[in-house]
């Protein structure tokens, strides 16, 4: 963190999705360049791998909805993606 911006790195991590659905991130990184706008924007980026039905479970929270509106029933979801994750 340097005057008005802020960058973190992560190798690894491991996110609680719920119901013990876990999401496993790698090369991950959190960026905002100018602290001193608001709202602040920020860069999210990792690599995601897991079961499709933590993907799901994580996206019916109520939270991201306005975010990742996917019609997607956790229930009905089998199998294992990476994906690669950006957010701005």
């Amino acid at each position: 963190m340097t005057g008005r911006t802020a960058t973190f790195t992560v190798a690894s991590a491991v996110l609680d999705a719920g119901d013990d659905h876990v999401l496993n991130l790698s090369d991950g990184s959190f960026h905002i360049a100018d602290t001193g706008l608001k709202p602040t924007p920020a860069v999210i980026e990792a690599k995601v791998t897991s079961s499709v039905e933590a993907v799901g479970e994580l996206l019916s929270y109520d939270a991201l909805k306005p975010f990742a509106n996917l019609p997607l029933d956790p229930a009905t979801l089998r199998d294992r993606t990476t994906v690669l994750l950006k957010s701005i």
